[in-house]
Protein backbone atom coordinates (compact mmCIF):
# COMPACT_ATOMS: atom_id res chain seq x y z
CA UNK A 1 0.00 0.00 0.00
CA UNK A 2 1.29 3.47 -0.83
CA UNK A 3 1.14 6.52 1.42
CA UNK A 4 -1.34 8.20 -0.92
CA UNK A 5 -3.73 5.24 -0.73
CA UNK A 6 -3.35 5.24 3.07
CA UNK A 7 -4.25 8.95 3.33
CA UNK A 8 -7.17 8.43 0.97
CA UNK A 9 -8.73 5.76 3.24
CA UNK A 10 -7.59 7.14 6.64
CA UNK A 11 -10.88 8.85 7.57
CA UNK A 12 -12.92 5.74 6.72
CA UNK A 13 -10.37 3.62 8.66
CA UNK A 14 -10.79 5.75 11.81
CA UNK A 15 -14.60 5.60 11.47
CA UNK A 16 -14.45 1.79 11.11
CA UNK A 17 -15.97 1.84 7.63
CA UNK A 18 -13.33 -0.13 5.70
CA UNK A 19 -13.36 -3.81 4.78
CA UNK A 20 -11.30 -6.26 6.86
CA UNK A 21 -8.72 -6.79 4.09
CA UNK A 22 -8.14 -3.05 3.70
CA UNK A 23 -7.94 -2.63 7.49
CA UNK A 24 -5.16 -5.28 7.63
CA UNK A 25 -3.27 -3.60 4.78
CA UNK A 26 -3.50 -0.18 6.49
CA UNK A 27 -2.37 -1.58 9.84
CA UNK A 28 0.61 -3.25 8.13
CA UNK A 29 1.47 0.02 6.41
CA UNK A 30 1.47 1.97 9.71
CA UNK A 31 3.90 -0.61 11.16
CA UNK A 32 6.31 0.08 8.27
CA UNK A 33 5.80 3.84 7.62
CA UNK A 34 6.50 6.24 10.51
CA UNK A 35 5.08 9.25 8.69
CA UNK A 36 1.67 7.60 8.09
CA UNK A 37 1.61 6.23 11.67
CA UNK A 38 2.22 9.76 13.10
CA UNK A 39 -0.50 11.17 10.83
CA UNK A 40 -2.94 8.49 12.03
CA UNK A 41 -2.08 9.15 15.72
CA UNK A 42 -2.53 12.89 15.20
CA UNK A 43 -5.98 12.29 13.62
CA UNK A 44 -7.02 9.98 16.50
CA UNK A 45 -6.04 12.62 19.09
CA UNK A 46 -7.85 15.37 17.16
CA UNK A 47 -11.04 13.33 17.06
CA UNK A 48 -10.77 12.59 20.81
CA UNK A 49 -10.26 16.28 21.67
CA UNK A 50 -13.23 17.33 19.61
CA UNK A 51 -15.42 14.52 21.00
CA UNK A 52 -14.55 15.04 24.67
CA UNK A 53 -13.74 18.72 24.80
CA UNK A 54 -16.95 20.16 23.43
CA UNK A 55 -20.20 20.19 25.38
CA UNK A 56 -23.26 18.53 23.88
CA UNK A 57 -25.93 21.12 23.21
CA UNK A 58 -29.59 20.27 23.06
CA UNK A 59 -31.61 22.38 20.61
CA UNK A 60 -34.63 24.21 22.03
CA UNK A 61 -38.05 22.59 21.43
CA UNK A 62 -39.22 25.60 19.39
CA UNK A 63 -36.55 24.81 16.81
CA UNK A 64 -38.04 21.40 16.03
CA UNK A 65 -41.54 22.90 15.78
CA UNK A 66 -40.28 25.58 13.39
CA UNK A 67 -38.49 22.99 11.26
CA UNK A 68 -41.64 20.82 11.15
CA UNK A 69 -43.71 23.84 10.01
CA UNK A 70 -41.21 24.70 7.28
CA UNK A 71 -41.00 21.22 5.81
CA UNK A 72 -44.78 20.67 5.65
CA UNK A 73 -46.19 21.06 2.16
CA UNK A 74 -48.12 24.29 1.58
CA UNK A 75 -51.91 24.04 1.68
CA UNK A 76 -53.61 23.15 -1.60
CA UNK A 77 -55.06 26.27 -3.23
CA UNK A 78 -58.08 26.33 -5.50
CA UNK A 79 -57.73 27.11 -9.20
CA UNK A 80 -58.76 30.76 -8.75
CA UNK A 81 -56.44 31.27 -5.76
CA UNK A 82 -53.52 29.87 -7.77
CA UNK A 83 -54.48 31.97 -10.78
CA UNK A 84 -54.49 35.25 -8.86
CA UNK A 85 -51.30 34.80 -6.82
CA UNK A 86 -47.79 35.91 -7.68
CA UNK A 87 -46.62 36.05 -11.27
CA UNK A 88 -49.71 34.30 -12.50
CA UNK A 89 -51.73 37.48 -12.02
CA UNK A 90 -49.45 39.23 -14.47
CA UNK A 91 -49.67 36.30 -16.89
CA UNK A 92 -53.47 36.16 -16.64
CA UNK A 93 -53.75 39.92 -17.22
CA UNK A 94 -51.42 39.73 -20.22
CA UNK A 95 -53.38 36.82 -21.70
CA UNK A 96 -56.66 38.69 -21.22
CA UNK A 97 -55.18 41.79 -22.86
CA UNK A 98 -54.03 39.73 -25.86
CA UNK A 99 -57.51 38.22 -26.27
CA UNK A 100 -59.20 41.65 -26.01
CA UNK A 101 -56.79 43.16 -28.54
CA UNK A 102 -57.32 40.25 -30.92
CA UNK A 103 -61.11 40.63 -30.73
CA UNK A 104 -60.93 44.41 -31.17
CA UNK A 105 -58.46 44.11 -34.04
CA UNK A 106 -60.66 41.57 -35.80
CA UNK A 107 -63.70 43.84 -35.37
CA UNK A 108 -61.89 46.89 -36.73
CA UNK A 109 -60.59 44.89 -39.66
CA UNK A 110 -64.05 43.49 -40.39
CA UNK A 111 -65.67 46.92 -40.29
CA UNK A 112 -62.97 48.53 -42.41
CA UNK A 113 -63.33 46.00 -45.21
CA UNK A 114 -67.14 46.30 -45.57
CA UNK A 115 -67.16 49.28 -47.99
CA UNK A 116 -64.53 47.62 -50.16
CA UNK A 117 -66.57 44.42 -50.31
CA UNK A 118 -69.73 46.37 -51.20
CA UNK A 119 -67.90 48.20 -54.00
CA UNK A 120 -66.55 44.93 -55.31
CA UNK A 121 -70.00 43.38 -55.09
CA UNK A 122 -71.53 46.29 -56.99
CA UNK A 123 -68.87 45.97 -59.69
CA UNK A 124 -69.50 42.23 -60.00
CA UNK A 125 -73.25 42.80 -60.04
CA UNK A 126 -73.02 45.40 -62.82
CA UNK A 127 -70.74 43.09 -64.87
CA UNK A 128 -73.19 40.24 -64.37
CA UNK A 129 -76.14 42.44 -65.38
CA UNK A 130 -74.35 43.57 -68.56
CA UNK A 131 -73.58 39.97 -69.44
CA UNK A 132 -77.14 38.92 -68.68
CA UNK A 133 -78.58 41.68 -70.87
CA UNK A 134 -76.28 40.63 -73.69
CA UNK A 135 -77.40 37.02 -73.37
CA UNK A 136 -81.08 37.96 -73.12
CA UNK A 137 -80.61 40.25 -76.12
CA UNK A 138 -79.79 37.16 -78.20
CA UNK A 139 -83.13 35.70 -77.37
CA UNK A 140 -84.25 32.70 -75.41
CA UNK A 141 -83.50 29.25 -76.85
CA UNK A 142 -86.92 28.13 -75.61
CA UNK A 143 -88.76 30.93 -77.37
CA UNK A 144 -89.59 30.39 -81.02
CA UNK A 145 -88.62 33.39 -83.08
CA UNK A 146 -88.75 34.29 -86.67
CA UNK A 147 -86.06 32.75 -88.76
CA UNK A 148 -83.13 35.06 -89.21
CA UNK A 149 -81.35 35.66 -92.39
CA UNK A 150 -77.63 34.99 -92.65
CA UNK A 151 -77.07 38.73 -92.94
CA UNK A 152 -78.78 39.30 -89.57
CA UNK A 153 -76.63 36.64 -87.91
CA UNK A 154 -73.43 38.31 -89.09
CA UNK A 155 -74.59 41.63 -87.68
CA UNK A 156 -75.28 40.15 -84.26
CA UNK A 157 -72.32 40.57 -81.97
CA UNK A 158 -71.12 37.82 -79.66
CA UNK A 159 -71.68 38.98 -76.02
CA UNK A 160 -68.45 37.25 -75.00
CA UNK A 161 -66.29 38.80 -77.70
CA UNK A 162 -64.75 41.20 -75.15
CA UNK A 163 -63.39 38.24 -73.22
CA UNK A 164 -61.98 36.36 -76.23
CA UNK A 165 -58.36 36.61 -77.21
CA UNK A 166 -57.70 38.00 -80.69
CA UNK A 167 -55.18 35.25 -81.45
CA UNK A 168 -55.49 33.55 -84.85
CA UNK A 169 -55.70 30.06 -83.35
CA UNK A 170 -58.61 30.87 -81.02
CA UNK A 171 -61.37 28.29 -81.60
CA UNK A 172 -63.96 30.57 -79.98
CA UNK A 173 -63.34 33.48 -82.29
CA UNK A 174 -66.20 34.25 -84.64
CA UNK A 175 -65.72 33.54 -88.30
CA UNK A 176 -65.63 36.64 -90.47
Amino acid sequence: MTCEEFREHLSAFLDGEVAAELRRAMTAHTAECDRCRREMEWMVRSVEVVATGLPVLEPPPRLWEAIAREIQPPPRLSFWERLFTGRRVVFAAAAAAVVVLAVLGTGVWWLSRQPLDERMFQHELSAYMQQRQAVVGQGSPFHVQEAKTPADEKKQENPFSGYLRPAAGNPFKEAE
